[in-house]
């Protein structure tokens, strides 16, 4: 019985390590969001004096396409921020593995 909460024990105190490890920085994520709203209502307010000055259907029409435009490079600029992370996670994975080969390599001399 006692063995049994001694190895709960320690693996929640593992599980809590492990899981704290790969938690990513809430303050840089908020950054990051932050940012990325900030963009987008600067995007809105430019279409809201668009629309403001607008006096034809045809002058609607462009402050529409022109929001929706921005707001497709936004979100573009947002998944490819997405993509270096991961790709840089990958390059660190790669990096890691290549010194733990040489290790290996100096191991087996």
């Amino acid at each position: 019985m006692k063995l049994f909460i001694i190895a709960g024990l320690i693996l929640t105190v593992v599980f809590l390590y492990a899981g704290e490890k790969e938690k990513p920085n809430i303050d840089e994520i908020k950054a990051k969001v932050s940012t990325n709203l900030n963009k987008r209502i600067e995007a809105h307010q430019i279409a809201k004096t668009c629309v403001d000055a607008a006096t034809t259907m045809p002058e609607l029409k462009k402050c529409r396409e022109t929001l929706r435009a921005s707001i497709k490079t936004l979100r573009e600029e947002t998944k490819e921020g997405k993509k270096a992370s991961k790709m840089n996670k990958e390059a660190k994975i790669d990096n890691r593995i290549k010194k733990l080969e040489e290790k290996k390599a100096k191991l087996k001399e």
